[in-house]
């Protein structure tokens, strides 16, 4: 009995027993009782749906996503990117996230987490450059300004502004 609780579970249940209903496979429902005492080894594959394989729904895996989101902007600098960051710092936000968040599924290596949170940065990271962009245009729309490129200097030149170091004391 022991061994059966350490064992992943699978109860098979049928909806209908009638032959003019849908497809068996339709008819079925997969229950997967996972036990907390065994962790959720890392799928290969370049994409990793994080939820549907811990079997978190969307309210439950929003709020884990929230809470990266807020260690991080607690006590990471988001301008440095994932594979730079200091280790000790990243396991220090793993470990909170783990007391906060007692009820997410056991990984191993906490490779959900450490995927929550590179997503988290990187994302973080591509909205801070979007809104920069977004920035830079309304500048130059309001100035009217037309860029070009000096391909001997290496050096973006405005007509009406200067160069790009001037634009950017605006900014």
């Amino acid at each position: 009995m022991a061994t059966n609780k350490k064992l992943n579970k699978i109860t098979v249940l049928n909806q209908s027993k009638k032959s003019s209903d849908l497809p068996v496979q339709q008819n079925r429902i997969l229950e997967k009782v996972v036990d907390e005492t065994v962790s959720i080894s890392k799928p290969t594959g370049a994409y990793i749906n994080i939820a549907k394989i811990l079997n978190l729904n969307n309210e439950e895996f929003n709020g884990y996503k929230s809470s990266i989101r807020d260690l991080i902007e607690a006590y990471i600098d988001v301008e440095t990117s994932w594979e730079k960051q200091e280790r000790r710092a990243i396991l220090k936000i793993i470990e909170k996230f783990k007391g906060n968040n007692s009820h997410f599924p056991k990984t191993t290596g906490d490779w959900a987490i450490k995927e929550l949170f590179r997503r988290s940065m990187n994302n973080k990271r591509a909205h801070q450059k979007r809104l920069k962009k977004k920035e830079m245009e309304v500048i130059l729309k309001k100035n009217k300004s037309v860029i070009t490129r000096d391909k001997i200097k290496n050096k973006v030149v405005i007509s009406s502004s200067g160069t790009a170091d001037d634009l950017s004391d605006k900014v």
